[in-house]
């Protein structure tokens, strides 16, 4: 199937980005889906990042540059992507493999790249786990499907239900989300990071959140990936709320793993990768981490 045009048009959102728009615009369009959107402009939907396709996009969707620019997923230097106006390492989002919150469908009929970040592990306004699966067959989310709001077994994503998601991941995605600059976010409970930049909080839930499962500098793209996002998000959640007990969590398996190490060395250790990350923003809560590692060496 071979469209020439886009005959209804529509603006992106703030929140969107081009796998979800272009399959907005697929469906409003009775197109089969992105790649058929895609089929005059001279590309495919797998490189709808590179400088050439984009502009293939913007002249095909009547889109100005810059817009259909700020839609794609683009490189910034070697390791970072634009994210909500924010620079941020390529590794912490993921849009191969979309997700969804049913409720926030229903409310409107749109696809946020808020779900592409791989620490939002819960819908921070409904509370409710992503939708990563179709519960009618099984199969995986694809961005290859006739409808924006249902699976391609033709099963409506907006009538189906997820579990309410844990306390800690509902917390850490309405720190993101407000992070990001979305409106109408639940405060969260626990410790304020509102003033951290995206990136700043990025790092913290990676830094304290991997390690309290006891994962050490050099696993971060191994033994990392094997904990799963949901333990470092479960991790840095019980951070946010009460950071003493998650210092001594971190502290305690560094000394389990290294029985004959040093206490000395276990305090530079943990002082030296601190200080790798000293944004004032960030002061108070690592004042209370550097609090809470003092009063466990005065005690041991």
């Amino acid at each position: 199937m071979c469209h020439q045009t886009i005959v209804v048009r529509s603006a992106p959102t703030a929140e969107e980005r081009l796998p979800g728009y272009l399959l907005r615009i697929a469906d409003i369009n009775g197109y089969s889906g992105p790649r058929d959107v895609l089929s005059n402009a001279l590309t495919k939907f797998g490189n709808i990042a590179a400088p050439h396709a984009i502009e293939e996009v913007a002249r095909l969707l009547g889109l100005p540059l810059a817009t259909a620019t700020n839609l794609a997923y683009i490189r910034s230097g070697k390791s970072n992507l634009r994210f909500f106006g924010h620079e941020v390492p390529c590794r912490r989002v993921s849009w191969v493999n979309p997700r969804l919150c049913p409720l926030c469908l229903r409310d409107q009929e749109v696809i946020s790249c808020l779900w592409d970040l791989r620490f939002i592990q819960a819908c921070p306004f409904h509370g409710c786990q992503l939708l990563r699966h179709c519960q009618t067959c099984g199969q995986p989310l694809t961005w290859h499907r006739t409808s924006l709001v249902r699976c391609r077994c033709d099963s409506d994503f907006r009538k189906q239900q997820t579990p309410r998601a844990s306390h800690s991941a509902i917390q850490v995605s309405r720190r993101l989300a407000i992070a990001c600059g979305l409106n109408g976010v639940p405060a969260p409970t626990g410790f304020d990071t509102a003033l951290l930049d995206l990136n700043d909080l990025l790092f913290l839930i990676n830094f304290f959140g991997g390690r309290a499962r006891g994962a050490s500098a050099d696993q971060e793209h191994t033994q990392r990936q094997t904990l799963g996002q949901e333990a470092i998000v479960e991790s840095a959640g019980r951070l946010f709320e009460n950071p003493a007990p998650i210092i001594i969590e971190i502290i305690d398996r560094r000394a389990e793993n290294q029985p004959n190490y040093k206490i000395g060395n276990l305090i530079k250790f943990y002082f030296n990768s601190v200080n790798k990350y000293n944004h004032p923003r960030a002061k108070d809560l690592l004042d209370q981490l550097q609090s809470a590692a003092r009063s466990y060496f005065n005690v041991r």
